[in-house]
Protein backbone atom coordinates (compact mmCIF):
# COMPACT_ATOMS: atom_id res chain seq x y z
CA UNK A 1 0.00 0.00 0.00
CA UNK A 2 1.36 3.42 -0.98
CA UNK A 3 1.97 6.12 1.60
CA UNK A 4 -0.76 8.27 0.04
CA UNK A 5 -3.29 5.45 0.20
CA UNK A 6 -2.41 4.77 3.82
CA UNK A 7 -3.00 8.42 4.73
CA UNK A 8 -6.39 8.38 2.97
CA UNK A 9 -7.28 5.16 4.77
CA UNK A 10 -6.36 6.73 8.13
CA UNK A 11 -8.40 9.84 7.39
CA UNK A 12 -11.41 7.73 6.45
CA UNK A 13 -11.05 5.73 9.68
CA UNK A 14 -10.80 8.88 11.80
CA UNK A 15 -13.79 10.42 10.04
CA UNK A 16 -15.84 7.27 10.61
CA UNK A 17 -14.82 7.17 14.28
CA UNK A 18 -15.74 10.83 14.72
CA UNK A 19 -19.16 10.33 13.12
CA UNK A 20 -19.76 7.27 15.31
CA UNK A 21 -18.82 9.28 18.42
CA UNK A 22 -21.13 12.16 17.47
CA UNK A 23 -24.00 9.74 16.81
CA UNK A 24 -23.41 8.05 20.17
CA UNK A 25 -23.43 11.42 21.95
CA UNK A 26 -26.61 12.44 20.12
CA UNK A 27 -28.39 9.26 21.27
CA UNK A 28 -27.24 9.90 24.84
CA UNK A 29 -28.56 13.46 24.71
CA UNK A 30 -31.91 12.16 23.45
CA UNK A 31 -32.02 9.62 26.31
CA UNK A 32 -31.57 12.53 28.74
CA UNK A 33 -34.89 13.99 27.57
CA UNK A 34 -36.68 11.15 29.48
CA UNK A 35 -38.86 10.21 26.46
CA UNK A 36 -41.46 8.16 28.41
CA UNK A 37 -42.13 11.01 30.84
CA UNK A 38 -42.18 13.55 28.01
CA UNK A 39 -44.80 11.53 26.12
CA UNK A 40 -47.00 11.25 29.21
CA UNK A 41 -46.82 15.02 29.82
CA UNK A 42 -47.63 15.74 26.16
CA UNK A 43 -50.64 13.44 26.51
CA UNK A 44 -51.65 15.38 29.64
CA UNK A 45 -51.56 18.63 27.66
CA UNK A 46 -53.62 17.00 24.92
CA UNK A 47 -56.26 15.93 27.46
CA UNK A 48 -56.32 19.54 28.69
CA UNK A 49 -56.97 20.59 25.10
CA UNK A 50 -59.79 18.06 24.71
CA UNK A 51 -61.41 19.66 27.77
CA UNK A 52 -61.24 23.07 26.05
CA UNK A 53 -64.85 24.26 25.45
CA UNK A 54 -63.99 25.15 21.82
CA UNK A 55 -61.86 22.06 21.09
CA UNK A 56 -63.82 21.02 18.00
CA UNK A 57 -63.51 24.47 16.42
CA UNK A 58 -59.72 24.26 16.19
CA UNK A 59 -58.03 22.76 13.09
CA UNK A 60 -56.42 19.34 13.47
CA UNK A 61 -52.90 20.73 13.16
CA UNK A 62 -53.40 22.60 16.46
CA UNK A 63 -53.20 19.32 18.37
CA UNK A 64 -49.98 18.42 16.53
CA UNK A 65 -48.38 21.79 17.32
CA UNK A 66 -49.46 21.43 20.94
CA UNK A 67 -47.84 18.00 21.26
CA UNK A 68 -44.61 19.08 19.54
CA UNK A 69 -44.23 22.25 21.62
CA UNK A 70 -44.89 20.42 24.90
CA UNK A 71 -42.51 17.62 23.92
CA UNK A 72 -39.76 20.15 23.17
CA UNK A 73 -40.36 22.23 26.31
CA UNK A 74 -40.62 19.21 28.61
CA UNK A 75 -37.63 17.47 27.03
CA UNK A 76 -35.56 20.60 27.61
CA UNK A 77 -36.51 20.62 31.28
CA UNK A 78 -35.57 16.95 31.60
CA UNK A 79 -32.12 17.54 30.09
CA UNK A 80 -31.56 20.50 32.43
CA UNK A 81 -32.55 18.24 35.32
CA UNK A 82 -29.85 15.74 34.24
CA UNK A 83 -27.30 18.54 34.03
CA UNK A 84 -28.12 20.05 37.42
CA UNK A 85 -28.17 16.68 39.21
CA UNK A 86 -25.06 15.19 37.58
CA UNK A 87 -23.07 15.18 40.83
CA UNK A 88 -25.93 13.82 42.96
CA UNK A 89 -26.59 11.13 40.36
CA UNK A 90 -23.10 9.72 40.95
CA UNK A 91 -24.15 8.76 44.48
CA UNK A 92 -27.19 6.64 43.58
CA UNK A 93 -27.26 3.15 42.06
CA UNK A 94 -30.29 4.00 39.94
CA UNK A 95 -28.71 7.04 38.31
CA UNK A 96 -24.95 6.58 38.37
CA UNK A 97 -24.96 5.11 34.83
CA UNK A 98 -26.69 8.13 33.33
CA UNK A 99 -24.71 9.85 30.53
CA UNK A 100 -23.22 12.69 32.62
CA UNK A 101 -22.27 11.00 35.93
CA UNK A 102 -20.94 7.91 34.11
CA UNK A 103 -18.86 9.95 31.66
CA UNK A 104 -20.45 8.16 28.69
CA UNK A 105 -21.18 11.51 27.07
CA UNK A 106 -17.90 12.56 25.45
CA UNK A 107 -19.12 16.11 24.81
CA UNK A 108 -18.58 18.69 27.59
CA UNK A 109 -21.29 18.74 30.27
CA UNK A 110 -22.18 22.28 29.15
CA UNK A 111 -23.44 20.81 25.87
CA UNK A 112 -26.29 19.22 27.85
CA UNK A 113 -26.99 22.58 29.49
CA UNK A 114 -27.29 24.35 26.14
CA UNK A 115 -29.22 21.48 24.59
CA UNK A 116 -31.78 21.74 27.39
CA UNK A 117 -32.04 25.52 27.13
CA UNK A 118 -32.46 25.40 23.33
CA UNK A 119 -35.15 22.69 23.48
CA UNK A 120 -37.09 24.64 26.12
CA UNK A 121 -36.84 27.88 24.13
CA UNK A 122 -37.95 26.14 20.94
CA UNK A 123 -40.96 24.62 22.69
CA UNK A 124 -42.08 27.89 24.29
CA UNK A 125 -41.46 29.85 21.07
CA UNK A 126 -43.45 27.38 18.96
CA UNK A 127 -46.25 27.48 21.52
CA UNK A 128 -46.27 31.30 21.49
CA UNK A 129 -46.25 31.53 17.69
CA UNK A 130 -49.09 29.08 17.02
CA UNK A 131 -51.07 28.55 20.24
CA UNK A 132 -50.98 31.96 21.91
CA UNK A 133 -49.46 33.79 24.84
CA UNK A 134 -51.45 32.00 27.56
CA UNK A 135 -50.33 28.51 26.51
CA UNK A 136 -46.73 29.66 26.07
CA UNK A 137 -46.68 31.22 29.54
CA UNK A 138 -48.07 28.00 31.06
CA UNK A 139 -45.44 25.92 29.25
CA UNK A 140 -42.67 28.22 30.46
CA UNK A 141 -44.00 28.19 34.03
CA UNK A 142 -44.15 24.39 33.98
CA UNK A 143 -40.51 24.18 32.92
CA UNK A 144 -39.54 26.84 35.46
CA UNK A 145 -41.37 25.00 38.25
CA UNK A 146 -39.62 21.73 37.41
CA UNK A 147 -36.11 23.04 36.81
CA UNK A 148 -35.82 25.96 39.23
CA UNK A 149 -38.40 25.46 41.98
CA UNK A 150 -38.20 21.65 42.21
CA UNK A 151 -34.74 20.60 40.98
CA UNK A 152 -32.61 23.54 42.09
CA UNK A 153 -34.43 24.78 45.19
CA UNK A 154 -36.78 22.32 46.89
CA UNK A 155 -35.47 18.84 46.05
CA UNK A 156 -32.17 19.10 47.95
CA UNK A 157 -33.65 21.15 50.82
CA UNK A 158 -37.27 20.42 51.70
CA UNK A 159 -39.29 17.34 52.57
CA UNK A 160 -42.21 18.94 50.72
CA UNK A 161 -40.26 19.05 47.45
CA UNK A 162 -42.58 16.58 45.70
CA UNK A 163 -45.97 18.15 46.60
CA UNK A 164 -44.88 21.65 45.63
CA UNK A 165 -42.90 20.39 42.64
CA UNK A 166 -46.08 18.65 41.46
CA UNK A 167 -47.32 21.99 40.18
CA UNK A 168 -45.08 21.43 37.15
CA UNK A 169 -47.35 18.62 35.95
CA UNK A 170 -50.45 20.73 36.51
CA UNK A 171 -49.16 23.35 34.07
CA UNK A 172 -49.25 20.74 31.28
CA UNK A 173 -53.05 20.60 31.58
CA UNK A 174 -53.19 24.40 31.48
CA UNK A 175 -51.06 24.55 28.32
CA UNK A 176 -53.77 22.58 26.51
CA UNK A 177 -56.77 24.26 28.10
CA UNK A 178 -55.48 27.77 27.32
CA UNK A 179 -54.86 27.30 23.60
CA UNK A 180 -55.88 30.44 21.73
CA UNK A 181 -56.49 32.63 24.77
CA UNK A 182 -56.62 32.60 28.56
CA UNK A 183 -59.36 30.12 29.39
CA UNK A 184 -59.91 29.27 33.06
CA UNK A 185 -62.65 26.66 33.36
CA UNK A 186 -63.79 24.22 36.03
CA UNK A 187 -62.51 21.38 33.81
CA UNK A 188 -58.98 22.78 33.62
CA UNK A 189 -58.88 23.58 37.35
CA UNK A 190 -60.07 20.14 38.47
CA UNK A 191 -57.79 18.25 36.10
CA UNK A 192 -54.84 20.41 37.12
CA UNK A 193 -55.67 19.51 40.74
CA UNK A 194 -55.73 15.82 39.77
CA UNK A 195 -52.15 16.10 38.48
CA UNK A 196 -51.07 18.18 41.47
CA UNK A 197 -52.28 15.66 44.06
CA UNK A 198 -51.37 12.62 41.94
CA UNK A 199 -47.65 13.47 41.82
CA UNK A 200 -46.96 12.86 45.55
CA UNK A 201 -49.25 9.80 45.65
CA UNK A 202 -47.28 8.43 42.71
CA UNK A 203 -43.72 9.39 43.55
CA UNK A 204 -43.66 8.76 47.31
CA UNK A 205 -44.35 5.08 46.62
CA UNK A 206 -41.25 5.07 44.43
CA UNK A 207 -39.29 6.92 47.11
CA UNK A 208 -40.23 4.26 49.69
CA UNK A 209 -38.67 1.32 47.88
CA UNK A 210 -35.76 3.46 46.67
CA UNK A 211 -35.23 5.19 50.03
CA UNK A 212 -31.70 3.82 50.58
CA UNK A 213 -30.59 5.28 47.26
CA UNK A 214 -31.96 8.72 48.09
CA UNK A 215 -30.50 8.56 51.60
CA UNK A 216 -27.02 8.08 50.09
CA UNK A 217 -27.50 11.25 48.08
CA UNK A 218 -28.84 13.17 51.08
CA UNK A 219 -32.13 14.03 49.36
CA UNK A 220 -34.83 14.71 52.01
CA UNK A 221 -37.74 12.76 50.56
CA UNK A 222 -40.62 12.00 52.92
CA UNK A 223 -39.96 8.26 53.64
CA UNK A 224 -36.44 8.93 54.88
CA UNK A 225 -37.56 11.93 56.93
CA UNK A 226 -40.81 10.84 58.64
CA UNK A 227 -40.72 7.07 58.15
CA UNK A 228 -42.62 4.64 55.95
CA UNK A 229 -45.84 4.42 57.99
CA UNK A 230 -46.43 8.17 58.06
CA UNK A 231 -45.49 8.43 54.39
CA UNK A 232 -48.12 5.82 53.51
CA UNK A 233 -50.69 7.88 55.42
CA UNK A 234 -49.73 11.00 53.47
CA UNK A 235 -49.98 9.00 50.24
CA UNK A 236 -53.52 7.98 51.21
CA UNK A 237 -54.42 11.62 51.95
CA UNK A 238 -53.21 12.69 48.52
CA UNK A 239 -54.96 9.74 46.88
CA UNK A 240 -58.27 10.82 48.43
CA UNK A 241 -57.60 14.37 47.16
CA UNK A 242 -56.94 12.96 43.68
CA UNK A 243 -60.21 11.00 43.72
CA UNK A 244 -62.21 14.02 44.93
CA UNK A 245 -60.62 16.22 42.23
CA UNK A 246 -61.34 13.62 39.54
CA UNK A 247 -64.98 13.39 40.67
CA UNK A 248 -65.19 17.19 40.79
CA UNK A 249 -64.36 17.13 37.09
CA UNK A 250 -67.34 14.81 36.50
CA UNK A 251 -69.76 16.75 38.72
CA UNK A 252 -68.91 20.35 37.81
CA UNK A 253 -67.10 19.85 34.52
CA UNK A 254 -68.06 18.71 31.04
CA UNK A 255 -67.21 14.97 31.27
CA UNK A 256 -70.32 13.03 32.22
CA UNK A 257 -71.41 9.80 33.85
CA UNK A 258 -69.20 7.54 31.73
CA UNK A 259 -66.01 9.34 32.78
CA UNK A 260 -67.31 9.59 36.36
CA UNK A 261 -67.87 5.83 36.55
CA UNK A 262 -64.38 5.08 35.23
CA UNK A 263 -62.82 7.65 37.58
CA UNK A 264 -64.65 6.36 40.65
CA UNK A 265 -63.90 2.70 39.93
CA UNK A 266 -60.20 3.20 39.18
CA UNK A 267 -59.83 5.63 42.09
CA UNK A 268 -61.39 3.12 44.50
CA UNK A 269 -58.80 0.53 43.48
CA UNK A 270 -56.05 3.11 43.96
CA UNK A 271 -57.28 3.88 47.48
CA UNK A 272 -57.65 0.17 48.28
CA UNK A 273 -53.99 -0.42 47.41
CA UNK A 274 -53.03 2.53 49.61
CA UNK A 275 -55.00 1.15 52.57
CA UNK A 276 -53.31 -2.25 52.09
CA UNK A 277 -49.96 -0.50 52.23
CA UNK A 278 -50.90 1.27 55.48
CA UNK A 279 -52.03 -1.99 57.11
CA UNK A 280 -49.20 -4.16 55.76
CA UNK A 281 -46.38 -1.87 54.61
CA UNK A 282 -43.73 -3.38 52.37
CA UNK A 283 -41.46 -2.36 49.52
CA UNK A 284 -43.27 -4.85 47.26
CA UNK A 285 -46.65 -3.20 47.91
CA UNK A 286 -45.16 0.26 47.42
CA UNK A 287 -43.78 -0.82 44.06
CA UNK A 288 -47.17 -2.25 43.02
CA UNK A 289 -48.87 0.95 44.17
CA UNK A 290 -46.36 3.01 42.17
CA UNK A 291 -47.09 0.98 39.04
CA UNK A 292 -50.85 1.14 39.58
CA UNK A 293 -50.69 4.92 39.99
CA UNK A 294 -49.48 5.10 36.38
CA UNK A 295 -52.28 2.78 35.27
CA UNK A 296 -54.76 4.90 37.21
CA UNK A 297 -53.73 8.17 35.53
CA UNK A 298 -53.79 6.51 32.11
CA UNK A 299 -57.28 5.23 32.90
CA UNK A 300 -58.44 8.76 33.73
CA UNK A 301 -57.07 9.98 30.38
CA UNK A 302 -58.88 7.13 28.67
CA UNK A 303 -62.07 8.04 30.55
CA UNK A 304 -61.95 11.66 29.36
CA UNK A 305 -61.45 10.61 25.72
CA UNK A 306 -64.13 7.90 25.77
CA UNK A 307 -66.65 10.22 27.46
CA UNK A 308 -65.87 13.00 24.97
CA UNK A 309 -66.61 10.80 21.95
CA UNK A 310 -69.64 9.24 23.65
CA UNK A 311 -71.15 12.69 24.17
CA UNK A 312 -70.14 13.73 20.65
CA UNK A 313 -71.88 10.83 18.88
CA UNK A 314 -74.52 9.60 21.34
CA UNK A 315 -74.89 12.28 24.01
Amino acid sequence: MSKHAAVLDLKAHLSSTRISSYWSDFKLLISMTKPKIVISIALTALIGFVLHPSFLSFPVWTSLILVISVVLGTAGGAVLNHYLERETDKLMERTKERPLPSGKLTLPAQSALWFGIILTMLGVSLCYAFLGVASAVCLFLGAFAYVVIYTMWLKPRSVWNVPIGGIAGSFAVLVGSNVGALNVTSESIFFALVLFFWSPAHFWNFAIYRRDDYAKAGIPFLPETVGINRTNCWIAVHTIAVILSSMGLAIWGNPGWLYGTIALASGSVFLFFNICNILHPSDALSKKNFIYSLIYLTTLFFGVIVDFYYQLFWG
